[in-house]
């Protein structure tokens, strides 16, 4: 390589510029990776099929539930299909969210509707809720908003028990997503 007054020559600055692309390339592994880490007993990670989003809507279930913040990891969540991908989904009423943003994991009681936090592995046909016994942890909601653009950012931290006798998933992470569009398939 030759220097002229502390400068690389054109065909050393290219060589060294390549060099640092292609390491930042290997380090990444051109692979993505979940939003938030969730792991099964032998170390796998779930791995989703889609991007990380956030929206405020009533949402799909029996009852009388309020407007809801959401976060899900999943891009075919709400497809009605057989072969539908891993996902997980964090939903929380705005007015509970208005009380308080940290919620004690497994959730008590079992039967309310306000807060919910769900992990469909499709790799091994399990399905986890934060409100099963056997969970354990903590999920906090470090800031929200229901208006398009708002920045979300949730931190989990727990271990969340099969619905259906599978193996526990451990949750572990923080993600930051922007208020947006809700997900096509997903309204009643």
């Amino acid at each position: 390589m030759s220097f002229e007054k502390g400068r690389f020559s054109g065909g050393a600055l290219l060589t060294v510029s390549m060099l640092i692309a292609m390491a930042l390339v290997g380090c990444s592994g051109g692979e993505s990776h979940p939003a938030l880490p969730i792991t099964r007993g032998d170390g796998t990670v779930l791995e989703t099929d889609g991007k990380l989003r956030a929206w405020c809507s009533v949402p799909r279930s029996e009852g009388n539930p309020g407007v809801s913040l959401h976060v899900l990891e999943g891009q075919r969540a709400f497809e009605q299909r057989n072969d539908r991908p891993a996902y997980w989904m964090f939903r929380a009423e705005r007015d509970l969210l208005e009380e308080r943003t940290r919620f004690a994991v497994p959730q008590m009681p079992v039967d309310t509707p306000s807060w919910v936090l769900f992990i469909y592995d499709a790799e091994r046909d399990n399905e986890a809720a934060a409100y099963t016994e056997e969970s354990l942890g903590s999920i906090q909601v470090e800031q929200w908003g229901c208006d398009r653009g708002d920045p979300v950012t949730l931190t989990v931290n727990a271990r969340v028990a099969s619905e259906i006798g599978g193996e526990a998933l451990q949750a572990r992470g923080t993600v930051t997503v922007e208020i947006g569009d809700e997900p096509e398939g997903y309204s009643r």
